[in-house]
């Protein structure tokens, strides 16, 4: 009976360690993706898991090393959310773009160029 229940938790063990899991392109605080609206109050990024909305508050940083502007950050660019959560509430904590040789910006790139080009300032 030992010998039976040992066989069948390592044959589940070889099984779950041989299960591929898809991993994320950033943590869980951190999501990527291109932004689709801007404005004083929130931002919104359209990533693999759909478009999310984080809050911009006093103490949101930008860059990377926090010496950006919400500017930086237009309708279109890549950029990743550190975000904390409040309840249903997604407070950005800071916003900044992606390094250059980064996944996350070798995928959000190709789907960068697939978007349609603003129109021009009036």
């Amino acid at each position: 009976m030992k010998s039976l229940l040992t066989a069948l938790l390592l044959s589940v063990s070889t099984l779950i360690a041989a299960t591929p899991t898809k991993k994320p392109l950033t943590s869980e605080t951190d999501y990527a993706g291109i932004v689709t609206v801007v404005s004083d109050t929130s931002i919104s990024i359209k990533g693999e898991q759909g478009t999310r909305v984080f809050q911009i508050h006093p103490g949101t940083l930008y860059g990377s090393r926090a010496k950006g502007k919400l500017t930086d950050f237009p309708v279109g660019a890549i950029a990743i959310v550190s975000f904390s959560k409040e309840g249903s509430v997604r407070k950005a904590e800071n916003i900044h773009k992606p390094r250059a040789n980064s996944k996350v910006a070798k995928v959000f790139a190709e789907k960068q160029a697939k978007l349609p080009s603003p129109p021009p300032p009036k």
